[in-house]
């Protein structure tokens, strides 16, 4: 026997899976049961409709009346009435119908699921391991138990909705108030983001630590600080690409008070905007501002004097930087990432104040046109580099197959990540040192390379069992048929042609 409170309880707990199920992905089956206790209950339903004579009289009503005497809440009544009362037959429906299967299923086994005596914590534990979509279409309908641990809090430690940029905004604000709890929340490419929205979603998700609004337009100087008011405990900031986040967006930031990484990659903040955070924030881990090719040695230093305690990570653009900014950074001792685009302006000099940082495992010097081969040869001479995983070297043109003899001589072993793309001096002599001595690397980009053959491909499935990755676009040299029979040993690889198109793809389709 059911009760009323029962029924509400469920009601409560179906509302964020239809709320997840209208706005899913298309291409995600959905198969209805077809069971004749199920179907008859539908049609019935199907006779269910909106009051349309009370909406129809409160209209002809209203019409009389100026415009801003219309009653709308006694429309808004109307409405929210009969949806709850469509609301109340549709899950007293499915109840019916799972109860009967349930009860079915019993009378026919006549014994308790092995799944009934597994601890909550491990099924839970088990649910970790989902996917939001999952939770909310395979695993909340199986019955009242699972409904109950699928919207548990601690399952929802992220909510990503990147997969549903158009989701609207009464559905988001109602799937945050209903998993209170969450900590990460992803709203990558979100075209519809409102001040009202934000305001209210904000609210009812003060623990967030960690929020991604990249390439979300609407992202404002007032949205920002919707946040900043309501979620003091905010670590980390996203706002790439948001074409209306400059200076102003930066005072804002910088009254929060635990706020470590900031992403403004590509967005308009200029020398007094780095510089503002850089003398506000107690302490900036992460900084990325590549893109912005407006930023000066001033601003870098300044965020130095203040922060090379505590950076660890940082990108930046370097199309108006040049040796002095590469000798203030040299100062943060525990710098991790350094990550240069269009370091046009650094000489050797520059390279020789990289030559102190002991602690780098990822560094990118991109279009470096004034680097020589004999000081990136003497840059890695040393033991400092050595536990480099990640090396970006793209269109260094001076860069010769000596250099990249030493660069696997010295951190060979543990790169996982290469970029050589467009440094058109090298030959076959580089990319066989980097075949035979980088055996972790997962990550290999050699777009541009034109003298290379790509003789030494073949041995990749033996030497580089790791790699997942192969790119080979503008490489006029390489004979498609060699790396076609390499993929056939490697399965896993992925790896793009002169064109940059899968180098599988033409294969399969010719057999």
């Amino acid at each position: 026997m059911h009760t009323d409170n029962d029924l509400e309880e469920v009601e409560d707990l179906e509302k964020v899976d239809l709320t997840c199920q209208v706005n899913a992905v298309s291409d995600i089956p959905i198969t209805l049961p077809t069971d004749s206790t199920y179907t008859s209950a539908m049609s019935d339903l199907s006779t269910v409709t909106v009051s349309a004579t009370n909406l129809e009289n409160s209209s002809n009503d209203d019409e009389e009346k100026e415009y801003d005497e219309i009653d709308y809440t006694h429309l808004a009544s109307v409405v929210q009435n009969d949806i709850r009362d469509i609301s109340k037959r549709i899950s007293k429906t499915v109840i019916d119908y799972h109860l009967s299967c349930q009860e079915e299923e019993e009378g026919n086994s006549g014994q308790i699921s092995n799944f009934d005596m597994v601890p909550n914590e491990i099924l839970l534990k088990i649910f970790s391991y989902l996917e939001v979509l999952e939770l909310c279409r395979r695993i909340s309908p199986v019955c009242r138990r699972w409904r109950k641990l699928a919207y548990d809090p601690s399952l929802w430690y992220l909510l990503d909705l990147n997969w549903n940029p158009r989701l609207s905004s009464v559905d988001l604000c109602w799937i945050i108030r209903r998993l209170g709890c969450i900590r990460k929340l992803q709203l990558q490419n979100r075209q519809v983001l409102s001040l009202p929205e934000v305001a209210i979603f904000t609210e009812f998700c003060p623990m967030l630590i960690d929020v991604d609004l990249g390439f979300c337009s609407p992202c404002s100087a007032e949205i920002l600080e919707c946040f900043i008011a309501n979620c003091e405990h905010l670590e980390r900031i996203n706002v790439e690409g948001c074409d209306m986040v400059a200076d102003e967006c930066c005072k804002i930031l910088a009254k929060a008070k635990n706020l470590k990484h900031l992403n403004f990659s590509h967005c308009l903040i200029t020398d007094f905007g780095v510089s503002h955070l850089a003398r506000n924030l107690s302490q900036i881990v992460s900084l990325n501002i590549d893109g912005i090719g407006w930023i000066s040695d001033r601003s870098i230093t300044t965020l130095v004097e203040h922060q090379h305690k505590h950076l660890r990570w940082l990108d930046i653009d370097g199309i108006e930087l040049t040796d002095k900014s590469l000798e203030a950074i040299a100062s943060c001792e525990g710098l991790e990432r350094l990550t240069v685009s269009f370091c046009e302006l650094f000489t050797d000099a520059a390279l020789q104040e990289i030559k102190k940082m002991k602690n780098l495992t990822c560094l990118a010097l991109k279009k470096g046109i004034e680097l020589t081969n004999a000081g990136i040869i003497d840059l890695f001479s040393s033991d400092t580099l050595a536990n480099l995983t990640s090396l970006d070297l793209s269109d260094c043109g001076n860069l010769l197959d000596s250099a990249v003899l030493q660069i696997t001589k010295c951190c060979g072993k543990n790169l996982r990540k290469l970029y050589l793309c467009w440094c058109c001096n090298l030959r076959e002599e580089s990319i066989t040192a980097i075949v035979d001595t980088c055996s972790s690397l997962e990550i290999l980009e050699l777009a541009g390379l034109h003298k290379i053959l790509g003789k030494c491909f073949g041995r990749i499935p033996k030497c580089m069992p790791r790699l997942t990755l192969l790119d080979l676009r503008q490489c006029n040299e390489i004979n498609d048929n060699l790396i076609r029979e390499m993929l056939h040993q490697k399965s896993d690889l992925k790896a793009f042609d002169y064109y940059g198109e899968d180098f599988r793809f033409p294969f399969q389709f010719s057999e």
